[in-house]
């Protein structure tokens, strides 16, 4: 799926308050990631 949106949604001022509020990481894996690295996350979970 595309995550083009969250180019749009997440501007400099939504990634400094994600960073500051402390879930800046989790959209960063959700949204931003690579996305070979999160078929390969799938890939090694147990």
């Amino acid at each position: 799926m595309s995550h083009a949106f969250a180019n749009i949604a997440f501007t400099a001022a939504v990634r400094e308050a994600q960073a500051r509020d402390g879930s800046r990481a989790q959209y960063v894996r959700a949204f931003e990631a690579d996305r070979n690295t999160r078929n390969a996350e799938l890939l090694t979970r147990h």
